[in-house]
């Protein structure tokens, strides 16, 4: 009898073992609140549906998590803050559900509620030392949230306290020039300069200190570099976030994977994968419907295929797209099919629309075959003029005179080439060079106000 007693304690002891991990269990489940009315893509739709249901059936913090994630890429913030504070309820120390939750609150005008659970998602970094990407965003919206709220001096501590962080050093620095501490921004700028050099907003702000510390002759040789460097700073981190949750689901997926199959030269194969894409968008009107067939009329030039580059044009003109792009594969469909001179006419309309050195070297082709030296020089000239523009753009200022040299010994008549020449020369030090490429720029356009300007300055410091 007492054996019996103890197995019907046993086992009344494990059914309430059970029944307290069910009930445990079940007070962790929730039915995933979705959207009544979805944006165009049915690729989303439909996988978002497949997490809502994983995340109900499984109910654990990663679930819900990716689930947010899918909501919050496509701006659904009211519906993914729910995820989110879901996932943050089952695992209280996960960084990624308290900072999207932060996010949401932020994103929906609710800044005051979303600073502590910022403050959490900082807190939950597992190498305080060495900031990760959450935690670095965390702090950016937190100090542009005090800017918001005109509290300068507290956003300022909190830019002080990570100018670690690339940003958060130029946002120090533009709200030191702007309280009048120009001096004080300078030595803030040069550290971010020596970091990165080819930073144009770190130049845009020394040009500004410069300025308000009235040193207009400092201003204008910064002002002079402004051209030949390249944007590296993001103030503003909602788009790099958002990005990459976008790219896990959806038409964004979709052209996500045909970018990481592109390296693989495997043609059949990407066309393969596009294809399926413009399948699933049908007749939708989104952005993704000339993406797809513009990146498929690229792959068709390589497979060689004129007539689906016909397919692809003709599909965007139906829904009244028309751009240089088209007019340059079409140009290329036909040329395929024997066709040069009425490849060459829309490659002529391309370029006069938007110039670039793959049409020169397509008409360069053209008219050398047809015996128009004249035609082909000009098109030679152009070529060399914009490699040698984007050379100089790109700070490569001695490798960019050659192309310039070329360019005008070619068409003496192209004004804008002897204005890049003129840039060059000065920037390499060639006064006298400079001022006669300057010089023969005017001639050809009397109203080209940035060579009239330098022939003015270059003449004034002779």
């Amino acid at each position: 009898m007492r054996k019996v007693t103890v197995i019907l304690i046993v086992f009344v002891g494990v059914e309430l073992l059970i029944a307290g991990a069910l009930l445990v269990r079940k007070s962790f489940q929730r039915t995933p609140l979705l959207p009544q009315t979805l944006s165009d893509d049915p690729l989303f739709a439909s996988q978002l549906q497949i997490l809502a249901d994983e995340a109900q059936q499984k109910g654990n913090a990663d679930q819900w998590l990716e689930l947010g994630q899918a909501l919050l890429s496509h701006g659904y913030y009211d519906h993914a803050e729910l995820a989110f504070r879901h996932a943050a309820a089952v695992a209280p120390g996960s960084q990624e559900a308290h900072f999207g939750l932060a996010f949401c609150l932020d994103r929906t005008g609710r800044m005051a509620e979303s600073e502590p659970e910022y403050r959490r998602a900082i807190e939950l970094n597992d190498r305080p030392n060495a900031p990760n990407k959450l935690t670095q965003y965390a702090w950016s919206a937190i100090g542009r949230n005090l800017l918001r709220e005109e509290k300068a001096d507290e956003a300022e501590a909190v830019f002080r306290k990570t100018a670690r962080i690339q940003a958060h050093s130029l946002q120090l620095a533009k709200l030191m020039i702007r309280s009048g501490r120009a001096a004080e921004a300078l030595p803030v700028i040069e550290e971010g300069l020596k970091q990165y050099p080819q930073s144009l907003e770190f130049r845009v702000l020394k040009y500004e200190a410069f300025k308000a510390l009235n040193r207009p002759e400092d201003a204008e040789k910064v002002a002079d570099q402004l051209e030949r460097v390249k944007s590296s700073v993001t103030l503003n981190f909602n788009t790099d976030f958002v990005s990459a949750y976008r790219k896990r689901a959806g038409f964004d997926k979709a052209i996500e994977d045909y970018n990481r199959l592109v390296p693989t030269n495997d043609f059949d194969r990407i066309a393969a994968q596009l294809q399926k894409l413009i399948d699933e968008i049908g007749d939708l009107q989104v952005p993704v419907y000339r993406i797809a067939r513009v990146r498929m009329s690229e792959v068709e030039m390589q497979r060689h295929k004129p007539e689906k580059i016909h397919q692809m044009v003709d599909e965007l003109h139906a829904k009244g797209i028309a751009d240089p792009d088209l007019l340059q594969f079409e140009g290329a469909a036909l040329s395929m099919e024997n066709q040069p001179g009425q490849a060459a006419e829309l490659w002529l309309r391309a370029a006069k629309m938007a110039p670039n050195a793959g049409l020169d070297r397509e008409l360069v082709k053209y008219f050398t075959q047809k015996g128009d030296l004249q035609q082909r020089d000009f098109f030679l000239a152009d070529e060399a003029m914009l490699n040698g523009q984007q050379l100089y753009w790109g700070n490569q200022v001695a490798d960019a005179l050659p192309y310039l040299q070329k360019s005008v010994e070619l068409n003496p008549q192209n004004a804008k080439a002897w204005f890049y020449l003129g840039q060059v020369q000065r920037v390499l030090g060639h006064q006298a060079e400079a001022l006669n490429a300057y010089e023969r720029c005017a001639a050809i356009d009397p109203m080209h106000g940035r060579a009239l300007r330098e022939i003015a300055e270059l003449k004034k410091k002779a």
